[in-house]
């Protein structure tokens, strides 16, 4: 894209670029629109990244976080996950539109594959920021080594974690702990 400039951090991108489909944003298996009517008519993205992996941090500054910073692995740390646009809000390829910002927002919340409500299971909140996907029984993820793997939807997860919760909670859950980049937790079961 010559010519294109990437929007510095906390502003949202307003040009028309952005509201281009671009279709190696959009999992084949969804069917996704070629635009996110729910986030601002922002090109449509089906996959949304780890936040606790590339920021922006906690206070919502700049992360630049390196591979050598990941001291749980990066086989063993999600990068980036699936997020629909039937059963939730997917997301948009541009990172930030004028409503939101979850291309960067992926989070486990109280299990893969809940459906965004305003009342899910369990957690009293929107999943809006969990992962899901059309695929039965799981997600596909990119790990930060590159590698793909399909995730079970039915992995050890925290119950009571909505997708409030950032950086996700720290107890000893399978699906936080791939989701946490420096925990120092041991992977349990077989995801």
């Amino acid at each position: 894209m010559t010519g294109a400039t990437a929007a510095p951090a906390g502003s949202t991108v307003t040009s028309a670029l952005a509201n281009t489909r671009l279709s190696f944003y959009i999992c084949p298996a969804t069917g996704a629109t070629a635009i996110n009517t729910t986030l601002g008519n922002y090109g449509m993205s089906t996959y949304v990244v780890n936040r606790e992996v590339v920021g922006p941090d906690v206070n919502n500054k700049t992360s630049l976080r390196t591979l050598t910073s990941i001291t749980d692995g990066a086989s063993n740390t999600i990068l980036v996950g699936e997020r629909d646009q039937i059963h939730n809000v997917a997301a948009t390829w541009a990172v930030r539109s004028a409503t939101s910002t979850c291309s960067f927002e992926g989070r486990p919340g109280s299990k893969m594959n809940a459906v965004n409500s305003s009342t899910p299971p369990s957690s009293g909140a929107a999943q809006r920021l969990s992962f899901n996907s059309l695929h039965g029984g799981g997600c596909n993820f990119v790990l930060a080594d590159a590698s793909v793997r399909f995730i079970s939807d039915t992995i050890d997860t925290d119950p009571s974690l909505d997708w409030t919760a950032f950086p996700a909670a720290t107890g000893n859950f399978t699906f936080q702990n791939l989701i946490h980049p420096s925990d120092g937790n041991p992977l349990g079961g077989n995801y």
